[in-house]
Order: structure tokens, then sequence, then C-alpha cells
């Protein structure tokens, strides 16, 4: 004990294997974060860094397994068994093989960078072509796309009818009108796309005028004037240098006039645009940082490669500098030798060696040519390589000098453990003999204390322990129990045999069922009576022999009281199931504790085991209603309301099963149960099924009233003698209860009908018990009237006929009207023609003849073209008069047995029999006749003194036989027009299934697209927009449909046909101002406040004339802060009218609203209409940031609208963002803001809200 301060000032100082680890995490934490920032700041590619990081690891893992190796060989030498302390030999590590050691590992730093430069740099290579590649792909299309705009430029002009004929009057008249519109339009075309210049030649090069400034014209302008003019065609000349200096580039669109000699040319525009200007920066702009990249176009020039652009490094040099074809090793001599894209390796013009990648240009002789010295492309790769070296060496250094202190130390360490591990042991026994004892003193005062028997027993079954309880249970002492055998003392006679084999057969195999288990069995007292106990059995092995420990309690009240409350139970369960209410018991937590089997008749259970056992779970079963058919809530139920105190007798409530809907009434009585201190503990209810019941009194009610109903009623006995009669009765008739009761029917006879016709009345009803039918009666007046007659005989128990009921209403007037009605049921009043209630009819006759003769038939589907605006423009009288001409030419083009029907408003409808019984052959009449209306229609009609030129579309449909119904053949028909008017009107369609389908479907979704709006079915999600650091600054906001029964219906089904029938305008406009609604309630919240919205507005919305007031009242109605609100307009929609868009974006950025270009690059913006354009963000379509890790051409696309947007000075924000990799990418080229589900997908409000609390 002396020795453990000693001790414990030594070993804490010793270098112990805590402190090993401490050094090896130091060494590895370093190489890590140091290699690691090298390796980020020398090289930007993420593939490259990935194979580098795999070497970096390698190299890591083989550097510390020698070490490792060396330490722990050290430390195995150093360890002495604790037995041998006094004869061990510590043999110490040789200084040789460490210093052996130390060079191999210095050597192999120089071998690491070798190998990275030998596998890295080819693809590094590799990757930098793909790049070169892709740019000059990007730029050989945008130079292309440049100059097909140049050429179309002159196109329009050419075919330009006004702008020809208004040259032509130039110059035949000299005319100073035409010479105003001229200049306009070359000075409108000139603003727009940037030309210096617009020049009027006349066939001969003669310049009649010009516009913008010029020089002196070329030679070459002759010769391109000359093919123009010959080839009908705009050309294009080449580049060449003015004598100002400048680059020019020049189109010729030739004029040509038709007149009786065919068409002639009068003149040309020259167009002129510098090259320095557009072109020569689109081709210079390079996508990224680079000191040497550059690009370069060029064309033969004889024998030489002739460059077309400024260089980078050399100026002056357009159409001047010069490189002979006979040294391929140029890349310029490459492209214009190859003919087609490639790349190679060489020197450009400084004789420097570069990477590089050509193109040609579609439609030219230019070549265009991305390169990048090739230095540059492996100077990261070469600055680290050093930088790995330097780290290496340094850390092999470090790692070798703290191993060797490591190695002297221990041999010192190790012996001191050994003694201080051998005087801690011996302390350790001490306490633990100590610790023993007193466990020992503790177990026994438990077992005399207990209150269960507690019996130990060796592997005879002889007492050991027999402890207090014991002596009171079976009633022998303690002395006279102990060494006395168990099944004497306490098991009957009966098992003690078993008890004896049980042993036997533990100590044979090892285990028994009864250990560890508690079971119910019979014990003896020393009287010999017995008594039921509670037996648990553990075993204890020590020195090979078995002992047994018996824990015993007595359980003859426990056993006593079951019995009890069995029989109570069972007299319970008698009393509940001969009753036939239903009746449940429950404690006072609502638990069903008992229940009868009418209980679960009464709720619709299948039977017992089906009902729940817990009351609060019925409400997911049943609704119970009051009997105003008010809801009621799960604390007004009977059993809440008995839980409470309260009672109550026959209340009733309507109950509802939820998955049958099934319903019926119920009587309740209940009452709480109260224990002897009056505490309630539960409830007892009783529920009577009263269904039939009321059903019964509702019907007495209904059977009342309705015998005093509009129509007259009377009841008779089986003898025809009137009972009774109702008021109504007396109203039509004129005769009186009094007058009736005891005469029969016959008084009201009116002789009308014959004998025959009673006769056959009876007849039915004496067979069916019932007729009904029109029949004319007289009043007590003698005035004849017609009636509506219902008879019903009224059979008793054993089918004999007991009364008659009649009912009847006087038909009089309605006789009177029919035929009036009838013309006015069957016809068109305007036009004559059968209606749609006659052609059904009709078509119905039609398809019953086809189907007797198999003949085919056809019908026409007429709808007139422009009806609605010659309506509107010359009102319904002049449109009245055409419907009514257009009747009559219709007789005139059908057959006699033809009908001609007119559908309402300009829609007519032909129906054509007997046109043969072939398919080819009835098509063919059918589409003659079709033809003979169409044209018959389409001469002039005079409506008072109006000449009116119309057209028609016509849908023809055949039927044969019942193939398809009335209804389906007007469809088809009505499909087949709609086609007819889809292809342009005036013209013939024949029905198609395909296209009847699809506009069904389109029909109804949009009939429930326009009740989606009233009925609040559309939803607001929002997506996250965030920031470099995850910071959550707002969210764009995207409408969901949900449907009542097709569900979430996705944007893209119902977003196009809004903007065809034009519900997107208010739709849109229910989005701007729930989108307002909610960052009003976030101006609340300073967590929220500074959230902005992007609600996308549709073309159609923003054209909307009162656009900017619509947005003004909102604002203005909702009084949110304009700076939370962003408007995001697509590409399209912001170049369809530039001026306009200009007009609206100010007028609402002087209100603080910012606005957006949505999924740009997908369209082709003019860099000089970007400009114009007050927006202060681009966002980049989700097309190309799926591809951006994977597709070079994307990724370069992605970093020129980055860098576009930093020059026009606009923020820029990447949508669809999914993965780290397109994080990284975007945030390295200077994209801060993001949009995707790599932060989170479009979510409902509440989840929204709930991300907000979590971030």
């Amino acid at each position: 004990m002396s020795k453990r301060p000693i001790l414990q000032k030594i070993i804490p100082k010793q270098l112990n294997p805590i402190n090993v680890a401490l050094l090896y995490a130091a060494f590895a934490a370093l190489w890590i974060i140091a290699s690691g920032n090298l390796l980020t700041f020398a090289v930007d590619d993420a593939a490259l860094q990935g194979h580098i990081e795999l070497a970096k690891g390698l190299a890591f893992v083989a550097v510390t397994s020698g070490l490792l190796y060396l330490l722990l060989k050290g430390w195995h030498r150093t360890l002495i068994d604790p037995a041998n302390i006094l004869n061990a030999h510590i043999r110490p590590l040789a200084i040789s093989r460490l210093t052996l050691l130390f060079a191999a590992l210095v050597l192999i730093v120089p071998l690491i960078g070798l190998a990275i430069i030998t596998l890295y740099g080819p693809k590094i290579e590799r990757e930098a072509y793909a790049n070169l590649e892709a740019i000059a792909k990007l730029k050989t299309e945008q130079i292309e796309n440049w100059l097909d705009e140049r050429q179309d430029d002159g196109l329009v002009l050419t075919a330009s009818t006004g702008f020809v004929e208004h040259v032509d009057k130039f110059i035949k008249q000299q005319a100073s009108s035409s010479r105003e519109i001229i200049q306009k339009r070359l000075n409108l075309l000139r603003t727009i796309h940037g030309y210096d210049s617009a020049l009027l030649l006349d066939t001969k090069g003669q310049l009649l005028f010009t516009l913008g400034e010029h020089d002196d014209m070329p030679v070459d302008l002759q010769r391109l004037l000359r093919q123009s003019l010959t080839g009908k065609q705009v050309q294009r000349g080449e580049l060449y240098r003015d004598d100002t200096g400048n680059i020019q580039l020049d189109w010729v669109a030739p004029i040509f006039v038709a007149d009786a000699q065919g068409e002639r040319p009068i003149a040309a525009v020259v167009l002129r645009i510098t090259a320095q200007h557009f072109l020569f920066p689109l081709i210079q702009a390079w996508p990224t940082t680079s000191p040497s990249a550059e690009t370069l176009l060029v064309r033969q020039d004889g024998g030489s490669a002739l460059f077309i652009n400024t260089l980078r490094r050399r100026d002056n040099t357009a159409l001047s500098l010069r490189l002979p074809l006979t040294n391929p090793s140029f890349p310029s001599v490459a492209a214009i030798l190859s003919g087609q894209a490639g790349i190679t390796k060489g020197f450009d013009y400084r004789h420097i060696e570069v990477l590089a990648a050509y193109r040609p240009l579609k439609g030219t002789n230019w070549h265009l040519i991305a390169k990048i010295d090739r230095h540059e492309v492996l100077a990261p790769l070469r600055e680290l390589v050093l930088w790995v070296s330097l780290v290496a060496l340094v850390a092999i250094v470090a790692i070798s000098i703290a191993l060797l202190m490591l190695w002297r130390q221990q041999q010192r360490t190790q012996n001191l453990a050994l003694l201080a591990h051998k005087a801690k042991t011996e302390y350790q026994l001490s306490i633990a003999d100590a610790t023993l004892q007193q466990s020992m003193e503790r177990t026994q005062a438990l077992i005399k204390s207990a209150l269960d028997a507690i019996i130990s027993m060796d592997q005879f079954g002889k007492v050991i322990t027999w402890n207090p309880q014991a002596e009171v249970i079976f009633g022998y002492t303690q002395d006279q129990a102990i060494g006395r055998e168990v099944a004497e003392l306490i098991v009957p006679p009966i098992y003690r045999d078993a008890h004896r084999q049980g042993i036997a057969r533990f100590i044979r195999a090892g285990s028994a069922t009864i250990m560890g288990n508690r079971i119910e069995i019979q014990g003896m007292h020393s009287d010999g009576s017995e008594f039921p106990i509670e037996l648990a059995i553990s075993t204890l092995t020590q020195n090979n022999e078995q002992f047994f420990s018996a824990y015993i309690r007595d359980i003859s009240e426990r056993k006593q009281a079951e019995e009890e409350i069995r029989s109570s139970k069972a007299k319970l369960e008698a009393a509940l199931a001969s009753m036939n209410d239903a009746v449940f018991i429950s404690d006072f937590e609502g638990r069903i504790i008992n229940f009868n089997d009418t209980f679960a008749t009464f709720h619709r259970f299948r039977s017992k085991e089906e009902c729940a056992t817990t009351f609060a779970e019925y409400p997911n079963f049943i609704d119970v209603y009051s009997t105003g058919g008010e809801l009621v809530p799960l604390e007004q139920w009977a059993v809440p309301r008995a839980l409470r105190g309260e009672s109550a007798t026959n209340a009733e409530f309507l109950l509802r099963r939820k998955d049958t809907d099934e319903t019926w009434v119920g009587s309740y009585n209940y009452a709480p149960i109260r224990n002897n201190d009056g505490v309630i503990v539960g409830s007892v209810v009783t529920a009577r099924d009263i269904t039939e019941h009321k059903k019964s009194e509702n019907e007495l009610r209904i059977a009342a009233t309705a015998f005093e109903s509009h129509e007259a009623m009377l009841i008779t006995d089986n003898n025809q003698i009137i009972l009774k009669v109702n008021q109504a009765f007396t109203q039509i008739t004129g005769f009186s209860a009094e007058e009736s009761i005891g005469n029969t029917p016959a008084m009201l006879k009116s002789d009308k009908q014959d004998r025959q016709f009673y006769d056959a009345m009876w007849e039915s009803l004496n067979r069916d018990k019932f007729w009904q039918g029109e029949i004319w009666n007289r009043r007590k007046n003698g005035e004849l009237y017609a009636e509506w007659l219902n008879i019903s005989a009224v059979t008793d128990a054993s089918g004999q006929v007991s009364n008659y009921v009649a009912s009847f209403a006087d038909i009089t007037a309605i006789k009177k009207s029919e035929e009036t009605i009838y013309n006015l049921a069957f016809y068109d009043s305007l036009t004559k023609l059968p209606n749609r209630r006659l052609l059904i009819e009709r078509l119905q006759q039609a398809l019953n003849s086809s189907s007797r003769h198999l003949n085919y038939g056809a019908i026409l589907f007429i709808d007139l073209d422009n009806f609605k605006e010659l309506n509107d423009i010359k009102g319904y009288e002049i449109g009245d008069l055409l419907l009514i001409e257009v009747a009559k030419r219709l007789k005139l083009c059908a057959r006699s047995n033809d009908t001609i029907a007119c559908l309402g408003g300009d829609d007519f409808v032909v129906v054509l029999e007997d046109l043969g019984i072939e398919a080819d052959q009835a098509a063919v009449q059918a589409e003659s006749i079709a033809e003979k209306i169409r044209i018959a229609i389409s001469q002039p009609f005079t409506l008072q003194e109006l000449e009116y030129h119309n057209a028609s579309s016509i849908g023809i449909s055949l039927f044969r036989n019942h193939e398809i119904s009335v209804d389906d053949l007007l469809k088809h028909a009505d499909t087949a027009m709609y086609q007819a008017k889809q292809s342009g009107r005036n013209t013939i369609r024949f029905f198609d299934p395909a296209t009847h389908a699809a506009m069904e479907a389109r029909i109804a979704l949009e009939a429930e697209l326009r009740l989606a709006l009233p009925g609040n079915q559309f939803r607001l999600y929002y997506q996250m927009q965030v920031d470099t650091t995850g910071k959550i600054l707002g969210a764009e906001v995207l409408i969901r449909w949900q449907h009542p029964e097709r569900g979430l219906v996705s944007p893209a089904q119902f977003i196009p046909l809004t903007e065809e029938n034009g519900l997107i305008v208010p739709i849109g406009q229910w989005v701007l101002e729930t989108a307002c609604a909610q960052i009003k309630r976030w101006e609340t919240d300073a967590n929220t406040r500074h959230l902005q919205l992007a609600v996308n507005v549709s073309a159609l919305q923003f054209r909307q004339p009162d656009f900017v007031e619509q947005v003004c009242g909102v604002l203005e109605k909702i009084a949110i802060n304009p700076d939370n609100l962003k408007l995001e307009l697509t590409e399209s929609l912001v170049l369809e009218d530039v001026n306009d868009t200009i007009t609206k974006i100010q007028a609402l950025k002087k209100l603080g609203i910012h606005f957006s270009m949505d999924d740009f690059g997908t369209g082709y913006s003019s860099l000089a209409y970007l400009s114009k354009l007050p927006l202060e963000q681009l966002k980049i379509d989700q097309s190309f940031v799926y591809n951006i890790d994977v597709k070079a051409s994307d990724a370069v696309i992605v970093q020129t609208i980055i860098g576009m947007a930093k020059n026009l000075d606009m923020e820029v924000i990447a949508e669809g963002v999914e993965t780290e990799q397109q994080r990284d990418f975007l945030q390295r080229n200077g994209c801060t803001r993001y949009q995707g589900y790599l932060f989170g997908k479009p979510v409902p409000l509440e989840e929204f809200e709930q991300l907000l609390c979590n971030a």
C-alpha cells in the first residue's frame, strides 16, 4: 500500500497508449486538412479531385502502416509477463532499422509525384479537350444563329408587300411619303438589330439613299448585287476592312415586283454591320477566367490561313495575320485542312504549345478554333505534386522523431506498469473479501423477514434452510424441518414419487420446465391437510453438487375470492343474456367490462368478438345524431353523461354505421354506478332499437298528409261504396263529402267510355290490383272534364279485396294545350324546321329502318362559321335572317326523304337514309351531299340589302343498324364538325374515334376545372429558395389542383387547358392574392418577415390591359411590403412584345416589386433585348442543371449564363438542384441562390412552415 502514491506520480508521466493515439490522430488530421486544402486550391475539376484524393489516401495508408508496424513491434518487445517479472529481459529495437525505413519512405515521395503526373496528366488533357469542344460548339452555334438572323432580316424585307410597294413607288415617282416609310422601316431594323448603315441601290448599283455612316462601296458589293438579283436570294459578302479601319460585313436583299410579264427586279437593300460591335465580342468572350484561353475565327485565303478576328495577344491582326497551310502543327491550319470538327495539340501563332478544338461554321468558309495553353492546363497538377511531396516529407520526419522518443520511453514504462498492476490486484482482493461477508449477512436478514416461505435443500431433497414464514405456513419449526426430506414435510403423499423423480431427472439432464417459473400446486400442513400454494424453484451448483431453493406462498384466500367472483359473474351473464335490450357496463375509465349479445346486435356487429372493448373506440364505427339531425359529440353520449353523474330514461338518438351507412333509432336508459362511499366507479346503459316503431309513426303522418294533397282522392269499400273523399275531390267534381259518402263513383259517369273500356279496367284491377289511365267524367254542374285516374285495390291478410283507393287530376286544360305544345315541342319557331326532339325521333326511325334493310345512313352536322361575329356586329335581326335563308338552301340541297333539323343557334343537322349497303358507297354519297350544302352556303346572301358571304363546317357520321345510340351518333357528328373547324373551317370531315375520345376527356376536365376555383380546390405549394449557407430566403409558390375524385392533378394536365380557355387569368389572380395574403401573415413574425415569395405570371395574364392595375389593387387591398414579392416571367413572354413588357415592369418596379426571368436559356434571347429589360434576376432552367456534371456543353451554357448575368449586373438563381455536386459546381462558378429537391420539394404551407421552424 505504501508504493501506490509513488506509482501514481510516475505512471502519468509515461507515454501511454492514449498519448500514442492522440499523436496519431494529430498526424492524421494534419495530413487530411493540409493535403485537402492544397488539393481544393490547386484543382477545380471534381472528378480529378476524387482520383487524387484516392491516391493521397493510399499514400497516407502506406506511410502510417510502416510507422505503426515499427511502433507495435517495439511495444511487443517490451511486454513483460507479470508472472516472470523478475526474469524479464527487454531487447531494444535496432536504430539502424529505423534509419533504413526512414530513408525508404523519403525515396517514395518523388515516386508519388511522378505517378500522379503520369496517371492524371492525360485525363486532365482529355477533360480540357472536352471543355474546348463544348465551347467551340457553343460559339459556332451562336455565330450561326446570328448570321441566320441577319439573313432573315433581309428575307423579311423582300417578303414585305407594303415595303416593296413603297420602294417601287419611290423609284418611279420619287414620292417623299414613300421615302419616309422606307426610312422608318430601315431605321427600325437598324435600331433593333444594331446595323451601322442601310443602303438602297437600284439594279445598276447606283445609290438611291442611305441611312447611317458609310464609306465608298467596295468592289465586292457589285458582285453581291448581281448574284442576289440573278438568284433572287439574300446574299452575304465577305468580311472586309473599310477606310476607317473597321471590319464590315454586308447583306444584299433584292427587291422584286410582279406585273403582267412576271417578276422583275427594281432595287436592292444593303444591310451593313461592323464586326467589332457584336461578332468579335461574341467570339472573344470566354465563359471562365483564363489567362491564356482564346477563340479564333479563320478562313483559307490562297495558300495561307487568314485570321478574321482581332487576337488577344496581338493588336490589329484582323484580316492581316496569315499562317502558311504547309505547317499543320498550327491549329488554325489543321482546322482548314480537316474541314470538319476535331481536336489537336500544336503551336499557336506565338509558337507556344496549346490544346485546341475546332469546328467549321455552316454556310461559310469560316472555321472557329477554341484553344488554351497546355502549360495552364497542367499547372494545378504540378503545383499539387509539389505541395503533396513537401507535406509528406515533413510528416515523415516528424513522425520518425516522435517514434524514436516513444521507443526509448517504452522500456521504462512497461516495468513500472507491471509493478503497479500487482499492487492494485492485492488491494482489490482484500476489499472483495470484506464485501462478500457483508453481502452474506444482508441475505440472511432478507430470508428471515420474507413474507414467503423460503426453503433450501440439497440434491437429495434434505432441508438445509427453513425460514420463519415456512414455520407459519406448514406448522413445522426450524429444528423439526432441518435435515428431513422436503417431500415428507410439505408434499401430499399422492405427489411425492413424482417430486422425487423430478429431482432425479434434473440432476441427470441439468434442466427442467419448472425451473424459473411460478406454478400453482397443492401443499400439505403438518396436520396432513392440503391447501393451494404458489411455488417457484431456483437451482445452484457448487463443487459439482446441486442445491435447490423453493419460494412458497399460501394462496388459499385468493382462490376462495376467485371462486366467488366466478360465481357472481356467471349469474350476471345469465341475467344479461335473458334481457331483450342491449346492456353494457363500463368502468370509470370508459372501458366496457360486460355486455350481452343484444349489445352486439344493436350496434350492428356480427358477433360479440367484433365489439370494441373501450368506449372511446366506438366513434370509429358509429356516428350518433340527435333527433334534430345534429352530430352528437362523444362527451354527450350516454356513457360519458352517466360517468358525470347524469341519468336518463328513453333518451332517443339516431345512429349510423360508418362502414355501411346503415341508420337506426335507439332509445337509451343510463345511470352511474357508485360504490359504498358514493363515488362513481362506472356506468350502466341499456338501449332498445325503436327504428320500426319510428317508421310506423312516420308512415301514419305521411299517409294523413298525403290524403289531403292537391290530387283528388276517394276511398271505397269492396262494393265501391264511397267511404271518404278529400277537399281536392270536392273542388274538381263539385260534390261535397256529405253528397259523396254512401254513393258509388258511377255518379260521375259521362257515358263517353263504352262497356269494353270498363271491362278492361276491371280486368286489370282484378288481375294486377292496379289501373291507371285517361278518362272523361262529369262534374255536378254537368260539365265534362278529362282526368288522369289511378286506382289501387287494397287486400287483407287473406288476399281478398277490402278497399279501393282512387286518385285523379283534372287534365282538361292540358288536353286543350297539347296541340299547341306539340308544335312548340317539335319544330323550331324561327326556321320552321324540326327541332332536336323531333330530330331524335326521326333518327330513331332511321336507325330502325337501317336495321331492317341493312342500309347505311348518315348524319351531317352543320355549323355556320363566324356566325357569332355577325350577330355581334349587325345584330340578332340580321342573324335570324341568315338562319332562315340557310334553312331554305338546305331544303333545296337535301333529298325529299331526308330530314333537316335546326338545333338552335347556327347548328343544323341533315339525316340521310338509304345510302346503300356498302360503306364506301354510302360515304361517297354523304360527302357529295355535304359538299353540295357547303357550296350552297358559301354563295352570297342578301340580308336587308347587305351582301353577306358565309361559310360552314360540316361533320359526317355514318350509321347502320343499332351499332350506336342516337345520342352517341349526334356526338360523333358534332365531333367531326369540330374537327372540320380545327382544320381551317369551310371544310368537311368524317368522324374520327380517337379525336372524339380525346375531346370527351378534355371537355370533362374543362367542366370540372371551371368548378375548381369556386369550389376552393386549388392549393398553393411552396418550394424553398436558399443561399450558399443554406439559409431560406423565400420560396416559389406552385399551384396544385386537389380534385375531390381524381386526387392531386398535375399542373401539366390542367395549366395548358386554362391558358386556352382563359381561366388562367382568374386563377393567376387567385394565386397572386393568396401569396400576398401569406406574405402579410409572415410580416407579423420577426422570423419570417424577410421571406420573399416568387409568383409565376402567365402570358395571357400579363398581356391583360389592366394587369398593372390588378397588381396594384392587390397590394393596396392586402397592404404588404412589395419587397417581399417577386414576379417570374418566362423568356417567351418577355420577348413577345418587348416595349409593352418594359412599360409594365417599370411601372410595377416603382412600387418595389421584383422581377425574374424564368426558364432562362430554353429560348433565344437577344443580348440587345436582355440589356434593355429592367429585370433583376435570371433563373437557370433545370434542364441545364440536370446534366451539369455529366454533359460538358450544359456546364459551359450554365457558366455562360452566370457570366452574362454578372456582366448585366443581374442576380442568378438555379432551379432543379438535386445533388451536392450540382450545388458545388454552381457555387464555384458564382451562382449563390438555389432551388431544388436537394433543399426541399414543393410542400403544403404547413410542412413549409415546419421546415422554417426546423431551420
